[in-house]
């Protein structure tokens, strides 16, 4: 699963060689147990909610 998000960071540049302004990506990445996969055409509604 990908998901972005904004976020606003303070680092220490005493080197200079980060110049206000200047844009970053950075990857995170954090292990979870594995999920089972169910195709969305398993998955039907009805009053009570979502079933498969």
């Amino acid at each position: 699963m990908t998901r972005s998000a904004t976020v606003e960071a303070e680092i220490d540049k005493a080197d200079g060689l980060l110049l206000s302004g200047m844009t970053y990506t950075i990857r995170m990445s954090e292990k979870t147990a594995p999920l089972p996969i169910v195709p969305a055409t398993a998955i039907t509604w009805d009053r009570s909610g979502a079933g498969i």
